[in-house]
């Protein structure tokens, strides 16, 4: 099968590799996970950690109130990856709250604003 590019992924699809892994729904077919996921959609094993990881943080926004605004690419959540999911939280919404674009720059930077200064990290 071709390789599948991985931005035409949307957070549905990533969350979709998340329950296919947890329910082991890949056993129909293949052993395993990674087998599975190299084969039926042309991605490494690094690729699809990358992409159920950022599932995992959309996930997360989403379970939060506050957050109005959900990441809409891989690139837009790989930054949080680093932080506990109280300060994804929080740093997503600094970024968001400070109206400046969404990018994978400017959350670097709120990330390592996140590592050197306090955001609720329940010290």
């Amino acid at each position: 099968m071709p390789e599948v590019a991985s931005n035409l992924f949307t957070i549905v699809d990533k969350t979709a590799l998340l329950e296919i892994r947890d329910n082991r729904l890949y056993k129909e077919s293949h052993s395993t996970f990674e087998d599975y996921c190299k084969e039926r959609w042309g991605l490494t094993e690094r690729r699809t950690y990358q992409l159920m990881d950022a599932a995992k943080i959309t996930n997360n926004l989403k379970n939060c109130t506050n957050v109005q605004l959900l990441p809409t690419t891989e690139s837009q959540a790989c930054p949080l990856t680093q932080l506990e999911p109280e300060q994804q939280r929080e740093a997503w919404q600094r970024i968001v709250d400070s109206g400046d674009k969404v990018t994978y720059s400017s959350l670097e930077g709120i990330k390592i604003m996140a590592n050197n200064e306090p955001i609720n990290r329940n010290e």
